[in-house]
């Protein structure tokens, strides 16, 4: 999807479309209010250091953005309009995958990133995938993935 079917996309939606950011490694988040202000995504971003403090920020949440902070069954029963989580990294070890199928959320990942990233962070590399997913969950096209359904694929329309 390009970028540009991303901005339409997004600014077709009047309601208001929240991004939380319950952890992260890098010396800011420039980068990704820069990619999502003008689509008008509200970014929420924070440094939570416990369940409680992630239940409270993801309250009205449609994505979360997260590294290391543990999304925990508890935390995914409460999220109540997201869509999708996205890890900033490799894995989702710390996301309660069965609680995320049951709750019909799609988990994504930065599968693999180039050697430089490792370095000097993922934020650029992932923005390639979280950034449509984000624009696809804002249009209504990202659906809740049934439980039947594994997650860690976003699906397309």
């Amino acid at each position: 999807m390009s970028p540009l079917r991303i901005r339409f996309l997004i600014r077709q939606c009047a309601m208001s479309f929240v991004v939380v950011v319950t952890d992260y490694v890098f010396p800011s988040l420039e980068l990704e209010q820069r990619v999502l202000a003008p689509l008008g995504v509200e970014l929420r971003p924070r440094q939570c250091k416990s369940e409680e403090e992630i239940i409270e920020l993801t309250q009205g949440a449609d994505a979360v953005l997260n590294c290391y902070a543990k999304m925990t069954a508890r935390v995914i029963e409460k999220l109540g309009r997201c869509k999708i989580i996205a890890r900033y990294g490799i894995g989702v070890d710390n996301v309660d995958l069965g609680a995320a199928t049951r709750a019909g959320i799609v988990v994504t990942n930065v599968p693999d990133y180039p050697p430089s990233q490792k370095a000097t962070g993922v934020s650029p590399w992932m923005n390639a995938r979280w950034v449509p997913s984000v624009a696809l969950a804002k249009e209504g096209t990202l659906r809740r993935v049934p439980p039947d359904d594994a997650c860690g694929e976003v699906p397309r329309p």
